[in-house]
């Protein structure tokens, strides 16, 4: 205990690093744990856009626009299904009343591609209804 700056210096280091590294490892389990629970996990993919303006600049478009969908399912035959979906948030105004509603949007055929467990109803009528 002569040197108590060197040993909390390497205690802090220590602990540091662990830390680093329990953080690493549940983020690589996270990784290859990712939508493992639907039945055809080994068949789902993400489709990424990236919108390139005239002036070179790039940006990641997550929503899909229609037109894509159309576009893929007419030249690429392997894909058999696709889905949109968009975390986006609505407002709603009726006279001087409105509110604004968060969630999630998808296409009807969500539940089709996705193995979602449902609390209640029937998957053929879940997004339909209201």
């Amino acid at each position: 205990m002569r040197n108590k700056a060197y040993f909390l210096l390497n205690f802090l280091c220590l602990t540091f690093g662990l830390t680093c590294a329990v953080i690493a490892s549940l983020y690589i389990l996270n990784i290859f744990r990712y939508d493992k629970f639907h039945k055809n996990y080994d068949r789902l993919y993400q489709i990424e856009a990236i919108v390139t303006f005239f002036n070179r600049d790039r940006f990641l478009k997550e929503p899909l626009s229609a037109s894509l969908v159309e576009n893929i399912n007419a030249n690429v035959p392997e894909i058999e299904a696709i889905t949109r979906v968009v975390p986006d948030g609505l407002n709603f105004i009726s006279g001087d009343r409105s509110f604004t509603e968060e969630g999630i949007y998808a296409d009807d055929n969500f539940l089709d591609i996705f193995s979602f467990p449902l609390v209640y109803g029937a998957i053929s009528n879940a997004i339909s209804e209201t």
